[in-house]
């Protein structure tokens, strides 16, 4: 005949502390000695079901229980059982999960979110702080869009959120003496809405966590269950006009104070436009009226031709207070220094190095290289020197124009002469060919200011034709003057 099938190994369960050592109290008390395996009621050959065994439920719940000895031998912490399945093993984890679930509705994190829950149910609605007035009913469907409206997800918002989100769209949308106010009653509706729902969920929350290990747990599904079924997810709101609820919420009339955020930007960013997104910190309201910090972010956009100094407002994103209108924040652009180049206006201002034969020769003079990239050398007229700090003008290499972005201002390069090293030493006949040389002509009174033509080159021809005039296009002559 074939062997008999291994027996099927035994399940462990391992219980809560509490468990644990209630386990353990009773196994030493009353369990066999040297029980270190499975139950014996477990099938001997494999087959068939276990073999029933009339005993008490606590007997047979003690004989699960695992021997100290054995626990270690396993790494298991003592009063682990074998799971055999018996109504008193299940009636006891059962009995461990209803006091952790008591314990934990005890800590101070569940009485805190109790009283937040509270908090947010017993608040007077939105429109009745002189008073009782009628009631709107909003179908739960339309819920989701109110929240779209406001700019927040149902999921995660709370009461905070949703006062923030009307104190800084309200005011913007608050007609004149004369206006219409459309576009605010639909958007002080969506604040109604939100805020009536997050109210009725913190209700519901209340219920929640004043039940939790307390009765029995059948009837509270029971009482769940019946309470979905009668609520279709609607909610209440006053129906009153918006300039109520407006004047409930800014109660002084009053606007907050300015707050000024300044932002670096580069030559770069001015000339080729820039977005960006940038943090600061105001003071914000929540919905107990208590000041905290918020960290928030806005985003700009540098277009060319803009320049330092220039501000962007931005309405009711400032500091908050108690029944204020936010105050707005100005944001001011603010040059960052740049390694080659300095601005003035719409023009740019560089320098380069020459060596000393070559401003005597006059010779070609760079490279110059622009903001753009560009590398440009400059040529002076045919036999012209070049005086120490000359300073030449280049048409067209600035920045974009403030009054017309479509045209560039100019760029400005100044000549520094480098002299021979200190070891240069000439020999007396080259000393005297070379003041021969120099003295035939007289030296300038004011070289630096003399006004001559040169030429301009591109160096990077092929790249500029292909970015700028487009392949197979002539490039055009550039002029500049030294001044």
């Amino acid at each position: 005949a074939p062997a008999p099938p291994a027996p099927a190994p035994a399940q462990m369960v391992q219980l809560s502390a509490t468990a644990q050592v209630s386990a353990t109290a009773t196994a030493t008390a009353q369990a066999p000695t040297g029980r270190t395996g499975p139950p014996q009621n477990l099938p001997q050959n494999g087959t068939g079901p276990p073999q029933e065994q009339k005993e008490a439920p606590g007997e047979k719940m003690q004989e699960s229980v695992i021997s100290d000895a054995e626990c270690k031998k396993l790494g298991l912490p003592p009063g682990t059982m074998w799971f055999d399945g018996s109504g008193a093993q299940m009636q006891m984890i059962a009995d461990q999960l209803e006091q952790e679930k008591v314990l934990q509705a005890n800590t101070p994190e569940a009485y805190e979110a109790r009283l937040v829950a509270m908090a947010a149910a017993v608040k007077p609605r939105l429109g009745e702080s002189e008073g009782p007035v009628s009631l709107k009913k909003i179908k739960g469907d339309d819920v989701p869009y109110h929240f779209e409206t406001l700019g927040l997800d149902p999921a995660l918002a709370t009461l905070t959120d949703v006062q923030r989100a009307y104190k800084r769209t309200a005011p913007r949308l608050k007609p004149g003496d004369d206006g219409d106010d459309g576009d605010l009653a639909k958007f002080t509706e969506s604040f109604q809405v939100c805020d009536a729902w997050i109210r009725k969920q913190a209700a519901q929350k209340v219920g929640e966590l004043g039940t939790i290990g307390e009765g029995d747990e059948e009837e509270h599904e029971e009482d769940d269950d019946e309470e979905e079924q009668k609520d279709d997810g609607s909610v209440e709101i006053s129906d009153v006009a918006p300039d109520v609820i407006y004047g409930e919420i800014f109660h002084t009339r009053m606007k907050h104070r300015e707050l000024r955020v300044e932002l670096g930007v580069s030559i770069e960013d001015l000339l080729r436009g820039h977005e960006a997104m940038f943090e600061y910190d105001r003071n914000a309201m929540n919905e107990e009226g208590q000041r905290l910090p918020e960290r928030c972010s806005l985003a700009i956009v540098v277009v060319p031709g803009m320049r330092a100094g220039t501000q962007f407002v931005f309405e009711c994103e400032g500091d908050d207070g108690a029944g204020y209108v936010p105050g707005d924040v100005h944001v001011v652009l603010v040059l960052e220094p740049h390694k080659r180049f300095l601005s003035s206006g719409d023009d740019l201002a560089t320098d380069i190095f020459v060596p000393l034969e070559k401003a005597l020769l006059g010779e070609e003079l760079g490279p110059v290289l622009t903001l753009g990239g560009e590398q440009l050398m400059l040529t002076p007229s045919q036999g012209m020197t070049v005086q120490p700090e000359s300073l030449f003008k280049v048409v067209g290499y600035g920045l974009p124009r403030h009054a017309d972005p479509s045209a560039n201002g100019d760029l400005f390069v100044k000549v520094h002469v480098l002299l021979p090293p200190a070891t240069l030493k000439l020999a007396p006949d080259e000393a005297e060919t070379l003041r021969a040389l120099l003295n035939q002509a007289p030296l300038p009174t004011d070289g630096r200011h003399q006004r001559e033509d040169c030429t301009v080159r591109r160096t990077d021809m092929v790249v500029a034709q292909e970015r700028e005039f487009g392949a197979g296009m002539p490039l055009p002559a550039f002029t500049c003057a030294q001044q």
